[in-house]
């Protein structure tokens, strides 16, 4: 007799598949399961197939058995869990963080990262897949560079491990974040460090008087207000009020960049002679410190 019950859903999707191949050198047969898993990807959520080894003839016997480990190992367990995250390397993760974070960044901020993936990360961890970076494996990446590296540029490292693994975190690539808690060595290459030296009043006065303008007011500026060199050719006369110093902008490698109002700085200046020289260069210009080209000085022929 033809049974009457109607099988709506095929069992092929319903409770995966399962078939027997032939060992080596005549080996007995073994059980291979085929089923689909839901896959965490960065386009969302997406239904991919999977192969998974069952067991031998000896161990399993009967296809009823192989069928039944298949469901309650491998998919039961897939149903109540989250979707997999897809498997990436971690090349593949910095040209994803690079694309969707960089926009946020300012360039030069946005550079500085840039190269220490190029440099330093990329050569070491761009074939790993991230699923399979833990927290150990970063510490004592970070401790193996302690030893030809300074301690500014480990930190550097550290960050942009941290920020571009929390990247792949919150986008549910990675199940768990591996960088926490994760420290710079305390001893580090120190032979190529740069040695400040601190200047004295005197000193600074010295170079001041000895360059022409608009070079001896910014020494001077510098000298006595602190604030970077990109940060200086940016000022404009509107940016001086009474004994106020707004920082609005950066001028990066020719390049103008208008700093968001929480990022933006006020700084008092009290010395009547330094607001008179940089209130006397603005006057009819657009930028305090103008080239003759009438844009800001270029940072590489100022310090030259």
């Amino acid at each position: 007799l033809k049974s009457e019950r109607v099988n709506m859903t095929p069992r092929r999707y319903q409770r995966g598949s399962v078939f027997w191949k032939k060992g080596k050198r005549g080996k007995e047969e073994v059980a291979y399961g085929v089923y689909r898993v839901d896959v965490q990807t960065a386009s969302g959520v997406k239904r991919r197939q999977k192969k998974v080894r069952l067991g031998t003839r000896k161990e399993l016997v009967t296809e009823s058995n192989a069928r039944t480990k298949l469901n309650d190992k491998f998919i039961a367990a897939g149903e109540c869990a989250p979707p997999v995250p897809e498997k990436m390397t971690f090349g593949k993760l910095a040209e994803k963080w690079r694309a969707a974070e960089g926009p946020s960044l300012t360039e030069p901020t946005l550079d500085r990262y840039v190269a220490v993936l190029r440099a330093w990360l990329l050569p070491f961890w761009k074939d790993r897949s991230i699923q399979s970076i833990t927290r150990d494996e970063i510490q004592l990446f970070l401790n193996s560079r302690a030893g030809a590296y300074s301690k500014s540029s480990i930190r550097s490292m550290r960050l942009v491990l941290q920020m571009t693994l929390s990247y792949a975190h919150l986008s549910g690539w990675i199940s768990t974040y591996p960088c926490v808690k994760i420290k710079t060595p305390r001893v580090t290459n120190q032979s190529g460090t740069v040695k400040r030296a601190q200047m004295t009043e005197g000193q600074r006065l010295n170079i001041s008087a000895r360059v022409a303008e608009p070079y001896s007011t910014l020494v001077l500026l510098m000298a006595r207000i602190p604030l970077r060199i990109e940060e200086a050719i940016g000022l404009k006369e509107t940016d001086l009020d009474g004994h106020v110093l707004t920082l609005r902008r950066v001028v990066y490698e020719g390049k103008v960049y208008d700093l968001e109002r929480d990022e933006q700085r006020q700084i008092p200046v009290m010395d009547v002679e330094l607001l008179a020289r940089l209130k006397k260069l603005a006057a009819g210009r657009e930028w305090v410190f103008q080239s003759r080209n009438g844009t800001p000085l270029n940072p590489n022929n100022i310090r030259r």
